[in-house]
């Protein structure tokens, strides 16, 4: 790429050299010539440039992009992984509370029924 640009510059140096050349030797027509080319190789020279930097860009964007894909694709798997952890936590103890609520029913018609016996008996 250096090398390609160096070759370039020295190039517009030379014909530049040459143009002003023919001017001091009054070959106008020929320095006319000179300085068209030289204004045709400046555009295709900055075309070029201009071309490399959008390649570059659309590079480092796409770079940007593949690496945000990455980062959303890993964050969903640890939300997927924590989403998993929560929906089992929750079925847990989902299961623990209906098993207490449970218990303390079976508790509570235990006592009741003993409540009412003891009830009973008082009121024969």
């Amino acid at each position: 790429m250096e090398v390609e640009e160096s070759a370039v510059h020295d190039f517009l140096l030379i014909l530049e050299e040459h143009k002003k050349n023919c001017e001091r030797q009054g070959k106008y027509v020929e320095a006319d010539i000179a300085k068209k080319r030289l204004a045709e190789l400046r555009q295709h020279e900055e075309n070029r440039k201009m071309e490399g930097l959008r390649s570059r860009q659309i590079a480092q964007r796409l770079g940007v992009e593949e690496a945000h894909m990455l980062e959303f694709q890993q964050f969903n798997a640890m939300w997927d992984a924590k989403m998993g952890e929560y929906e089992q936590r929750a079925t847990e103890l989902l299961e623990a509370m209906r098993a207490r609520h449970t218990l303390d029913a079976r508790e509570l018609r235990r006592r009741s029924s003993e409540n009412d016996g003891a009830t009973r008996r008082w009121a024969a």
